[in-house]
């Protein structure tokens, strides 16, 4: 089971229930899956994307979850989703970060 945070720190305030829904696509179901649940994440989200995706390796979460990335706006999570002992964000443009136990980031783009 994952416990589902939408606009975590209330930076979509002006987004409609359709555009956040537009915005998480298919991943929140994808993460409660019943045959996934005790797999982690990447693993998960592969297995359902199966268009594979590399790692941004660039990329700083902080520990509020915004997503840094070198020369571009920050990023504010639009989900926080936490899942056994990984925090997956999502954010607008398809990103997403896999946050592990060990603080260790895992990003990537699935549009």
């Amino acid at each position: 089971m994952i416990n589902t945070i939408i606009d975590p720190l209330d930076e979509f305030s002006n987004y409609g229930v359709e555009a956040i829904n537009d915005n998480l696509g298919l991943i929140p179901g994808w993460l409660n899956d019943i045959q996934f649940r005790k797999v982690n994440a990447k693993v998960t989200l592969m297995a359902f994307y199966q268009f594979g995706f590399d790692k941004i390796d660039e990329v700083k979460i902080d520990e509020e979850g915004r997503w840094n990335f070198s020369g571009d706006p920050i990023l504010f999570p639009i989900a926080k989703h936490e899942r056994g002992d990984e925090i997956i964000y999502q954010y607008i443009y398809g990103l997403v970060a896999i946050i592990d136990k060990n603080g260790n980031s895992f990003c990537t783009r699935m549009d």
